[in-house]
């Protein structure tokens, strides 16, 4: 019987300015990249042969590029590593290299290989959707950020910038736990409503409104006039 496997843990990473290793330069590998630098992360790439995409992120300076073979060891000094290369046996040594360094790491199409998996995102501004499958099943898991994508509508990107101002205004001008939970109730239930439309489309209310509903719960002008640093 075939040994269940572990538990995840789900967790975003601040990788802001940290070492990131990716070894393989092929198409796989250009896709952790370019994730990897939206996150901020200093990328170094190592592969004999490399996607022409590579060479114009290293002159753009985004990335290191090493255009050699992996060296037993080297994934020891970094924090993350990926490992896209398609050669098992070079798969194994970088993942082993780094398992002995306790870097986390992730092989490419090789679940037991890794101690972190990718999820699929559906990404709307700062609202992100994970969906993972603890790598039992990418498949499943892009397939489904597919049909999500379809479902959540680009105006949630502006709903939740006003979200984030809406919350660092109630938590500078209301005191109580209780009025603020509510308040954070009255956000949601006013501005996504329930719908039989295929597509998700919440409101994204008017600083007037949303003003309203803070003097509404508070009686008080001044807590909703204070701005947060929203």
């Amino acid at each position: 019987m075939e040994s269940p496997k572990p538990p995840t843990y789900p967790v975003n990473l601040v990788l802001d300015r940290l070492p990131v290793l990716v070894v393989g330069a092929g198409k796989v590998a250009l896709r952790k990249v370019r994730g990897l630098l939206a996150a901020g992360a200093e990328i170094s790439v190592v592969a004999p042969e490399v996607e022409p995409e590579f060479e114009e992120l290293r002159k753009e300076g985004h990335i290191e590029l090493f255009k050699r073979p992996y060296e037993s060891g080297e994934a020891t000094g970094y924090r993350l590593v990926f490992s896209a290369t398609g050669d098992e046996r070079i798969d194994w040594q970088v993942s082993y290299d780094a398992a002995t360094a306790s870097v986390f790491t992730n092989v490419a199409d090789v679940p037991d290989r890794c101690n972190f998996y990718l999820p699929a995102v559906v990404k709307r501004g700062n609202l992100q959707i994970g969906i993972n499958t603890d790598g039992v099943a990418p498949f499943v898991a892009r397939r489904l950020r597919e049909r999500l994508e379809n479902i959540f509508s680009e105006e949630f990107t502006s709903w939740l910038a006003c979200a984030g101002t809406f919350r660092e205004a109630v938590l500078s001008g209301v005191a109580d736990p209780h009025t603020r939970e509510a308040l954070f109730d009255k956000y949601f239930s006013e501005t996504w409503l329930a719908s039989d439309a295929p597509v998700e489309q919440p409101v994204t209310p008017e600083e007037a409104t949303w003003r309203g509903w803070i003097i509404e719960a508070t009686g008080d002008t001044a807590a909703a006039e204070n701005r947060g640093d929203g």
